[in-house]
């Protein structure tokens, strides 16, 4: 799935959210939750409003479990084709790939894998399930 295929006829406002999700995801990516501020996140996006990831997402929260959303039903989808396909006598190398490789193919607008860049900084920095370790 590329980034030329989530933008197709989108206009206003969603137009908006959409590039907000996607700057978010890259900048994410390359300099961590951490590391990346809402408003940096904004002009990457081409906004003038310094306050445009508050104003579509409320929050940093909100705009993680966007960035978070926005990938998860082709994710599935692309995991239950893959599922779908498996021979009954498949490995456990098999079922992994059918978990994993989708994440892998998802690239952005320059060719990268933002997103699976994007959940590595996300699981490390923000632990959002404390009982895995």
């Amino acid at each position: 799935m590329n980034q030329q295929a989530r933008t197709r006829d989108l206009r206003g406002s969603d137009a908006t959210r959409l590039a907000l999700i996607d700057a978010g995801e890259r900048l994410y990516a390359l300099h961590g939750v951490q590391g990346t501020n809402l408003l940096a996140i904004a002009r990457e996006a081409g906004q003038a409003n310094k306050y445009a990831v508050q104003y579509h997402f409320g929050d940093q929260q909100g705009l993680l479990h966007a960035i978070l959303d926005s990938r998860a039903v082709w994710l599935e989808q692309e995991r239950a084709r893959r599922l779908a396909e498996l021979a009954p006598e498949s490995s456990l190398a098999d079922l992994l790939g059918v978990v994993m490789l989708p994440v892998a193919d998802l690239v952005d607008r320059d060719g990268k894998r933002a997103y699976a860049r994007f959940l590595l900084q996300f699981m490390t920095q923000l632990e959002p399930w404390p009982y895995v370790r």
